[in-house]
This record gives structure tokens, C-alpha cells and sequence, in this order.
């Protein structure tokens, strides 16, 4: 019989305090403010454009040609298409398995590549986005 394992999770969070002028901590607390708005602005606006492209999809659907959006259909300049795609990962345990691989030799066939950093804001009170 198998013995229960016990598993114990951490979490360590480290804060700096930094010292601040009175002047750019006011002026840091309406960049926030700024951000804040316009990222409210940003959600309207998506939020509209997703009703606005369901109702598109619904009007083709309704005069029987739901099926031209997947082709393209352009109105007076304006167009509308469904825009479809898939994915194509690399299942890494069943080449290991089919090839006989050993976890550190397909480890060092990986190359990391860092991304471009940067700025992201988090106003008071919002949740942030993964």
C-alpha cells in the first residue's frame, strides 16, 4: 500500500518601500487615475463591439446567409468574415515515449527566448488580469 505523501505550498511576497516626493506621488496617483478610466473605457468599448459583431452574425443568419461570413462579405466597403484557426503543439511526453528520450536530453533541445518587458499597471481595487 502506498504511503500518503504530504505536499506543502509557500507563498513569499517581498515588498520594497521606496521614498517619494510629495509632488510625484500625486502626479503617480493620476497617471492611476488616468489608466483606470480609460482601461473602464476599453471594457465599454470591447463589450460593445462583441455585441455589435453578434449582431452582424445574426443578421446574415436571419436572412439565410450566415454562411457567406466564412467566405467574406463586404458591404459597401465595409467587411465582415469569420476568421477560423488552429493551434499545433508538440505533445512532448509521447515523443520522449516513441523515441526514447529522456526528459534532460529533450531539455536540452529547448531554447528560451525572453520577451519584450513591460509597464503593467494595476489601479486600486481592480483585480489583475492573468
Amino acid at each position: 500500500m502506498p504511503k500518503a505523501r504530504l505536499e506543502v505550498t509557500t507563498t513569499v511576497e517581498t515588498t520594497t518601500t521606496v521614498e517619494l516626493s510629495v509632488k510625484a506621488k500625486k502626479m503617480l496617483l493620476e497617471r492611476f487615475a488616468e489608466d483606470l478610466k480609460l482601461s473602464g473605457e476599453i471594457d465599454v468599448k470591447e463589450a460593445r463591439r462583441a455585441r455589435i459583431k453578434k449582431e452582424v452574425d445574426d443578421i446574415f443568419a436571419k436572412e439565410g446567409q450566415g454562411a457567406a461570413l466564412i467566405d467574406g462579405a463586404s458591404i459597401e466597403g465595409n467587411k465582415a468574415v469569420w476568421v477560423c484557426g488552429s493551434q499545433t503543439t508538440l505533445d512532448e511526453a509521447a515523443l520522449m515515449r516513441d523515441f526514447d528520450i529522456t526528459p534532460a536530453q529533450f531539455a536540452a533541445y529547448k531554447v528560451t527566448k525572453e520577451k519584450k518587458p513591460y509597464l503593467k499597471l494595476t489601479p486600486a481595487g481592480k483585480k489583475e488580469k492573468a
